[in-house]
């Protein structure tokens, strides 16, 4: 299966408090193609390589830039110039299904995003008139800054024990880097996760679980 799509998004924002200008616009489109490939190695089980990009906006409170105190030292401020974070992710896929008693799924992955969008910090001061005092503050910006790359295994399962209980959930091993420079400041953050999770059904009779 091939595919691809294009996507516009239009931005208008109207604020006082944007530098130069009260009007911001942003208007961008992109082609985004999928590819999936599945071959059947035996009648329970297949193989799939699959490719896809995505698109991550930036949410409307992370776009609109008035502060907000968060308390008397933290503030948080949009940033009208944000971009979207683009992802191209890969896929190797395994799926084995026994009837209807089990299916597992694991699959291999890389994710690389370009123009993450992280959350910078900034020491700013500001004047109290009414005290007579200048303090000092933290602000609290998004902003497109560096890549990330992913690469784990996805895990999924399902496991039927019998006619009352049903068991299934999803584990995943990943690793990750993130590179970025901000006001000349390269950071270079890498690490390795663990998550996982376990659900039970009980059938208690035919219409309760």
């Amino acid at each position: 299966q091939l595919g691809v799509r294009n996507e516009n998004t239009a931005i208008t924002i109207n604020s006082i408090l944007l530098d130069g200008n009260s009007t911001s616009h942003k208007n961008y489109s992109g082609f985004f193609p999928t590819a999936f490939f599945s071959y059947d190695l035996t009648p329970n089980s297949q193989l799939s390589l699959n490719y896809s990009k995505r698109i991550n906006r930036p949410r409307s409170f992370q776009l609109i830039p008035t502060q907000r105190v968060q308390n008397g030292f933290t503030r948080f401020q949009g940033n009208a110039d944000l971009n979207p974070s683009y992802v191209n992710s890969f896929e190797l896929g395994y799926n084995y299904t026994k009837g209807s008693k089990l299916t597992l799924n694991p699959t291999l992955y890389y994710q690389r995003t370009n123009d993450d969008i992280n959350m910078t910090i900034q020491e700013k001061e500001e004047f109290d008139p009414v005290k007579n005092q200048t303090y000092k503050y933290k602000l609290t910006m998004p902003a497109n800054i560096g890549t990330e790359d992913r690469y784990g295994l996805d895990f999924n399962y399902n496991f039927n024990a019998n006619k009352w209980l049903r068991l299934f959930g999803n584990i995943n091993l990943f690793g990750y880097r993130n590179q970025s420079e901000f006001n000349n400041v390269k950071k270079d953050n890498s690490g390795f996760s663990t998550q996982a999770r376990l659900t039970a059904s009980i059938k208690l009779d035919k219409t309760t679980n």
